[in-house]
């Protein structure tokens, strides 16, 4: 028995490590779906007693479940329950189809985002050279007609509309470059008319540039419409906004790929840093009545945004996400300075959010799932230059266990992962 105990421990050794070989070959080949969860509707599910007053149902789950009240909260949850006996399987079956509240919009330009993208940014004198060129030779086969100047001004009429109609550009192309040779910095370039974008306000030279717009869809119906956020893009929704990010994806100098967070902004909550945010309540109350229940007309309320670190949070989560189911060697986050060289904001405020803030919470995040994770730096290369970053490197440690544990909807794991106890040291922190 003792050897045949012996052969199954190494049978189940072996299987396990073909297990983690095929976990990593498979994380290496990409195709990853990383799974989200409601810390609440786990506690939910793993409640002790199958009926009881909301009310403490809610307490054992906030203390001993690792539910969030937040997440209750903006969930309706509250009030949909306040004052009620609930099953624990009316609680579950709440808490399924009403914790997904957080949407996310994006527009992507596939390919190289290039200065030749913008035809406001175009060295003009190569697409204005051969448009002339096209007008003087269709002139050119006209000649003895009386009203030349008139024929002129027609044809670059007729070429210009092409020039700005997407569904135009293979004729317009044909007309102007009829040997079919167009520029390579034409070429390389992508389409920007999708995003609200110029090379003013983010590095370019990237791939799959993105913006992204993270709204609140009250599961009620109560609240909507009532957030008005500062940043509009085309194309995408802007109304109940809580935040925004604009990423890419730029080769590292010294190899490797970076999904690179380029810009992380919250308006609403900055807004609400000074003046303060309602409650859920509190903004029902404002919506049905105009606020005249409330001494002070605060900043609208909604998940997230009762402190710079909450919505952090959210981005931060939302964004490693897609930087490991990107393929991507690193998620990295840019410098302040490099922050002011596209947006010319204040020297004290970008400072201690793009320097410490960000790169703070974004190595917390990813200590929850390898221990020796930190945050490194790189540089990215940039159509302009080579750029500071601060850099994630993305760990095989890393990505197993986010795979294994998925990512919180609205919160940090609470417990270690299997096998790792240093994160057992890491304590929540409220949210």
């Amino acid at each position: 028995m003792g050897k045949i105990g012996a052969l199954t421990d190494v049978v189940k050794s072996g299987l396990t490590k073909a297990d983690e070989f095929l976990d990593y070959l498979g994380n290496k080949i990409g195709n990853l779906n990383i799974p989200e969860f409601s810390p609440s509707l786990k506690a939910a599910e793993n409640l002790p007693q199958e009926i009881g007053n909301y009310k403490d149902l809610k307490a054992w789950m906030i203390k001993k479940g690792g539910a969030k009240g937040g997440e209750l909260e903006w969930s309706g949850a509250d009030e949909f329950f306040a004052g009620k006996k609930v099953t624990k399987d009316e609680l579950v079956r709440y808490l399924k189809s009403n914790t997904n509240f957080i949407k996310e919009d994006t527009n992507v330009a596939k390919g190289k985002m290039s200065s030749a993208t913008f035809l406001d940014q175009l060295d003009y004198d190569v697409e204005e050279k051969a448009i002339a060129d096209y007008v003087e030779r269709e002139l050119a086969n006209l000649k003895g007609k009386n009203d030349i100047n008139y024929i002129r001004d027609d044809l670059y009429e007729e070429i210009e509309g092409m020039r700005y109609w997407v569904n135009k550009q293979d004729e317009f192309h044909s007309k102007i470059y009829p040997d079919g040779k167009i520029p390579s910095e034409i070429v390389d370039s992508v389409e920007s008319d999708a995003l609200t974008y110029t090379d003013e306000n983010f590095p370019l030279g990237g791939t799959n540039t993105s913006e992204t717009v993270y709204r609140y869809e009250d599961p009620t119906g109560k609240l909507k419409n009532y957030i008005e956020d500062a940043h509009l893009f085309d194309g995408l929704p802007g109304e109940d906004i809580i935040a925004h990010t604009r990423t890419a994806e730029f080769p590292v100098v010294d190899g490797g790929n970076a999904y690179h967070v380029g810009e992380l902004q919250s308006d609403i909550a900055q807004i609400g840093r000074d003046r303060g945010t309602r409650s859920r309540a509190e903004e029902i109350d404002w919506q049905e009545y105009g606020g005249m229940m409330l001494e002070q007309p605060e900043t609208s309320g909604a998940p997230f945004v009762e402190s710079t670190n909450q919505w952090v949070d959210m981005l931060l989560k939302k964004e490693l996400k897609k930087a490991i189911e990107s393929g991507s060697e690193f998620m990295t986050i840019p410098s302040s300075k490099l922050v002011r060289k596209y947006t010319h904001g204040s020297v004290e405020g970008q400072g201690e959010f793009y320097d410490s803030i960000v790169p703070m919470r974004l190595q917390k995040l990813a200590k929850k799932y390898d221990p020796n994770a930190k945050i490194v730096q790189k540089k990215i290369k940039t159509e302009v230059s080579d750029e500071n970053v601060k850099a994630l490197p993305l760990t095989q440690i890393l990505i197993n266990n986010v795979l294994k544990t998925g990512l919180p909807k609205y919160a940090m794991p609470i417990t270690a992962i299997g096998g790792y106890g240093a994160l057992s040291e890491l304590k929540e922190e409220p949210q």
